[in-house]
């Protein structure tokens, strides 16, 4: 009898602990003591069939890593202000990037998307640019992305802020969590979407994951416990020395001549033939929808060797050879490295990212989210103008 009073005592006192934290957190996060006051941040991404995961509609909370903003997805699933599903009359635009398009860090208005916008209705009344940024995004998410809630959208123009590297990286063939490029029994790489298969994703989609998803939702100490969860129960905790992996090649320059090089390999020469045939079924997709839907889908180029003047002749062979294999495919290309040159006046952009004492590094931050609007609404301006010559 005395140890079942002391379990109930113990666990009494643990509901009652919980009860106060709860308290606690929901006060910070419910006036101005989030900013400086602990709070945990949220837990706005969820299941998704087309590309893995995104955002579930409708979550708000606090986002805390590398600058504090409150954080509202819209009911249509976006990292973008409310609006209606069903477009208008005026132009309408998507834009399809990862978590720099996405830009958590800063509050929605300050977003690229939404400087875009307002800089395009300025324009065009009524203008529309729809965020559809999210974390980590390959050429292959963006593809199925654009398959699916871009093409439902009804855009007239589509752009996708693409990172280089991703050609070159076994993520994009990866389908265990988002959609990836799988050879096929015809030797022809397709869309693949084997996380549909996988245990985390059939829980996520259960009534488990909803219940779960909930909690989330509702309980800041749920937060606190998915985070620690995440991060690991003793991450604190000292670990072992690890020896440092040996180098498999000399050291690069700050320019990166051997990442420059791969890249040259991949799109001008076709090696190596796997990334080459990945490559082919990207373009070959954004051509099809591009050609079927009537829509102008504009690929802007991120990482191709900003400011290194030792690779001028590389860089320019590069940027032609992209340009004319994107062009015979009937899709758009865009320099932003040389766009962002232009409008920067400096091959340096440190001071486009990060905050406080961490500026210089990270995502973007304000100013930063401002150029690129710019550079984005300029690219959009330019492809309407195309079509209505």
């Amino acid at each position: 009898m005395t140890v079942l009073r002391s379990i109930f005592r113990f666990l009494l006192g643990l509901v009652a602990a919980t009860i106060v934290a709860e308290l606690v957190l929901q006060i910070n996060a419910a006036t101005p003591l989030w900013q400086v006051l602990p709070v945990p941040t949220v837990m706005f991404y969820g299941p998704d069939p087309d590309s893995g995961f995104s955002h579930r509609p409708n979550v708000s909370g606090i986002w805390t890593a590398e600058n504090r903003t409150h954080v509202r997805i819209s009911s249509l699933g976006l990292r973008d202000r409310e609006r209606a599903f069903k477009r208008s009359e005026a132009v309408r635009a998507i834009v399809i990037g990862d978590s720099i398009i996405e830009a958590v860090q800063v509050e929605q208005p300050d977003t690229a998307t939404a400087v875009a916008e307002r800089i395009l209705s300025a324009k065009r009344p009524g203008a529309e640019v729809i965020n559809l940024g999210l974390q980590g995004v390959t050429p292959a998410v963006q593809v199925a992305r654009l398959q699916s809630i871009g093409l439902a959208l009804q855009p007239d123009v589509a752009v996708l802020l693409v990172t280089l590297d991703w050609f070159l990286s076994d993520t994009i063939k990866d389908d265990s969590l988002t959609p990836g490029y799988k050879r096929n029994a015809d030797g022809r790489y397709e869309l693949s979407y084997a996380f549909r298969n996988g245990r985390g994703y059939k829980f996520r989609t259960s009534q488990g994951g909803a219940f779960v998803y909930w909690l989330l939702d509702h309980s800041l100490v749920a937060r606190v416990i998915n985070a620690r969860r995440n991060a690991g129960w003793f991450a604190e905790w000292p670990k072992p020395a690890e020896h440092p992996p040996e180098l498999t090649s000399g050291p690069q320059d700050e320019c990166q001549s051997a990442r420059m090089a791969r890249q040259r390999a991949l799109w001008v020469d076709g090696q190596p033939a796997e990334a080459a045939g990945i490559l082919d079924a990207v373009i070959r997709d954004l051509s099809k929808i591009s050609r079927d839907n009537k829509l102008p889908v504009v690929l802007v180029m991120r990482n191709i060797g900003l400011g290194c003047e030792q690779f001028t002749e590389l860089r320019k062979a590069l940027t032609d050879a992209i340009e004319k294999r994107l062009a015979a495919a009937g899709l758009g290309f865009i320099d932003f490295d040389g766009l962002l040159l232009e409008k920067n006046g400096s091959p340096v952009v440190d001071r486009l990212h990060g905050f406080g004492k961490n500026l210089g590094s990270g995502h973007l931050n304000i100013g930063g989210n401002q150029l690129y609007g710019e550079i984005i609404a300029a690219i959009i301006d330019e492809e309407l103008r195309k079509r209505e010559r």
